[in-house]
């Protein structure tokens, strides 16, 4: 009797341990979720995806989650994606992405991007922890960890604490927040750049013309054969693609790869020598490279398009994230403020408007009818040199005001405090765009503009328009 109560507590004991070791690591783990490709979320966000639910799911490097937009897939043939990759991901990572992919999807095809398709030797720490650390511990994870990991270094993989131990000091609210927060990525693994050329840049004709083949790596041939046979085993489609990077050093390897394809008799589609591109793909190009991919994969299957089914229909809410993101790149770079209100109108944004000196008497006929489209109801046309400030949302008026002196506003919207300050050429010459402590106002001559999405819940632009003669 006192040994089976012996063994109760021992039981409960090392029961504790572990929910405490385990509560701890998930504090004090690595959160990718504030780098560039927020690794974290990405491959979180897969395992947030209904079961069985993808037609395809992309795998690789961030090559390839840079230049396939799933929104786009979606809004343009009602076709469900995911891109489940890591950064520099080689052909024997991938090899464990799909295994774990499989776990819990049953897509049409598998897509692998080719980017590390000719790898020579086993890849640094960091690109390990970058791609196994976020993966859920299981068998896939202690196998590519055994397998790929000299057994001197496998610890702080399995025990992850052990590497991670000291990082408390480096906590910020977004990892803290995400500990706790929705899993689910409406990007479905797509990052959005804007690095590159917006329209793809110039197509390098040279690149289409290389007919040479480089002779692959032993070690990725081995892990491509690995995942042609663990496809098979499975049943799943597989297709290789190639996005466009412009490197015309990389096409023979590229060419290599279609050998492989045909031999075993897999669809391949190389668009490096078809069109532009770099390393990472800017938002606007990407979209053009996955309207391609799009066309590709429905001419190769037939795939229900779901738009219209209403259980997709969240789907049509995490597609809104992208065009949101489009649409802010849209207003950075609009030239005049006629074009950025245009941009503005119709939308449910939160508007913020404050003139420093002047901003009304030269404003066209067309800012003013675009600004009460906005819901303005003040003519600041004719209030030149006077303090202006509004607080617009698609024609609602959450404050408005117009004066010869110092007009100011401070309120709460959408649980974020808001104080603006608008001083005209009679009352000093500022303008104050407060957010949350923070201020957003450029502060430059004529309409300074602050726009908050409140579904994205971040600031969209910031800037300032000097209307002149």
């Amino acid at each position: 009797m006192k040994k089976g109560k012996i063994a109760v507590r021992i039981a409960a004991f090392l029961g504790c341990a572990l929910l405490m070791i385990y509560g701890l690591t998930v504090l004090l783990k690595d959160r990718r979720v504030t780098f560039d490709y927020d690794t974290t979320r990405k491959v979180e966000g897969f395992y947030a995806e209904e079961k069985n639910s993808l037609d395809f799911v992309f795998i690789g490097s961030s090559q390839m989650f840079t230049s396939v937009v799933p929104a786009v897939l979606w809004e343009e043939y009602g076709i469900t994606s995911y891109d489940f990759g890591a950064n520099e991901q080689p052909m024997y990572l991938s090899y464990y992405y799909i295994k774990e992919a499989l776990k819990y999807q049953n897509p049409k095809a598998i897509v692998l991007e080719m980017s590390y398709c000719n790898t020579e030797d086993y890849t640094h720490e960091g690109v390990f922890h970058i791609n196994l650390d976020d993966l859920r511990m299981g068998p896939v994870k202690l196998e590519a960890i055994f397998d790929l990991i000299p057994a001197g270094d496998r610890f702080p993989y399995i025990f992850e604490l052990a590497k991670y131990h000291d990082t408390w000091t480096t906590l910020d609210k977004d990892s803290l927040r995400s500990i706790t927060a929705d899993k689910h990525n409406p990007y479905k693994g797509y990052t959005p750049s804007t690095q590159g050329f917006a329209d793809g840049g110039k197509f390098d004709e040279d690149i289409a013309s290389v007919t040479e083949k480089a002779e692959l790596a032993d070690l990725s041939v081995e892990y491509m054969e690995k995942i042609i046979a663990l496809c098979e085993k499975e049943g799943v489609d597989l297709v290789f693609l190639k996005t466009p990077n412009d490197h015309i050093q990389n096409q023979p390897e590229y060419n290599a790869v279609a050998d492989l394809a045909a031999a075993h008799d897999i669809p391949y589609l190389d668009l490096n020598n078809q069109m532009a591109g770099q390393l990472h793909n800017h938002v606007f190009h990407a979209e053009t490279i996955t309207k391609r991919i799009g066309e590709w994969l429905t001419g190769l299957y037939e795939i229900e398009d779901k738009r219209e089914n209403p259980e997709y229909a969240k789907w049509h809410e995490d597609a809104d994230y992208y065009y949101r993101y489009k649409h802010q790149l849209k207003l950075n770079d609009a030239e005049s403020f006629e074009e950025y209100l245009s941009g503005l109108a119709g939308k449910d944004y939160v508007v913020c408007m404050a003139v420093n000196q002047d901003g009304g008497a030269y404003l066209s006929e067309e800012a003013v009818s675009l600004m009460e489209q906005l819901g303005a109801q003040i003519d600041v046309s004719a209030n030149g040199g006077k303090s202006y400030l509004a607080v617009l949302e698609n024609g609602f008026v959450h404050a408005e005001s117009c004066s010869d002196e110092v007009v100011a506003y401070e309120n709460r919207v959408y649980e974020h405090h808001i104080s603006m300050i608008s001083q005209g050429a009679q009352s000093g010459c500022n303008a104050s765009i407060v957010i949350d402590g923070v201020e957003y106002a450029p502060n430059g001559k004529g309409f300074n503009v602050v726009v908050y999405d409140p579904k994205l819940d971040l600031i969209l632009t910031s800037r300032s328009f000097e209307i002149t003669e």
